[in-house]
């Protein structure tokens, strides 16, 4: 092996190891080969990686969720309801769940994600304490209203 190309070596056939280690030949040429591999002489994982890495756009909720000082239970929550993955009776009855699509919180609405936090009396009510306490003199707008408008 010694003094050979690496990507052009032939594993044996009763090393398995080897086989396993080799079978990252195919990463390497996926980033253009040995020589986008090597820093200084020397093979660079962090080269790789990045090398392996898509370019994806950045999301405007980002800032939301990103060095986020909360409990990671509550970033958790706050990202299905961005993605609109939160159990709410309106998802559950497209998966045919028998179950009632009031607000259990007022009872007043067909329960979704943007009901829950906003639209619901309980969940205003509380909006409407938490801004005036921060001295912010506006309701909340709405999930896509905050994302699509104040993050991006």
């Amino acid at each position: 092996m010694k003094g050979q190309d690496p990507l052009q070596f032939v594993v044996p056939s009763s090393c398995w190891s080897l086989k396993k280690i080799f079978k990252s030949q195919e990463f390497i040429l996926q980033i253009g080969g040995w020589t986008k591999a090597v820093a200084k002489g020397k093979y660079s994982i962090s080269i790789v990686y990045r090398n392996l890495q898509d370019d994806f756009p950045k999301v405007s909720w980002r800032r939301v969720l990103c060095y986020n000082k909360a409990s990671p239970r509550s970033i958790f929550i706050t990202w299905l309801a961005i993605l609109n993955r939160l159990y709410t009776t309106d998802r559950m009855q497209t998966w045919e769940i028998g179950c009632s699509d009031d607000c259990v919180l007022c009872s007043g609405g067909k329960e979704s994600v943007e009901h829950l936090l906003f639209s619901c009396s309980f969940s205003t009510a509380v909006w409407q304490a938490v801004l005036k306490k921060l001295g912010i003199n506006r309701g909340s707008a709405g999930l896509t209203y905050e994302l699509g408008k104040q993050l991006s």
